[in-house]
């Protein structure tokens, strides 16, 4: 579970610096950012789920 919280920070963290310094960039692929990080957020949780059962 917290190694999944971190993971998120941590990507939330990157991501910030990513649109502070290339705003472009991040407009251009923010649709696609989104869908991966909710892809990833699921899959962490759909793992967490398998490790602790």
């Amino acid at each position: 579970m917290w190694v999944c919280i971190c993971l998120v920070f941590i990507f939330s963290i990157f991501f910030f610096l990513l649109w502070f310094f290339f705003p472009d960039l991040v407009l251009k692929e923010k649709i696609i950012v989104k869908k991966e990080l909710l892809r990833l957020v699921v899959f962490g949780h759909l793992l967490d789920k398998e490790l602790i059962t």
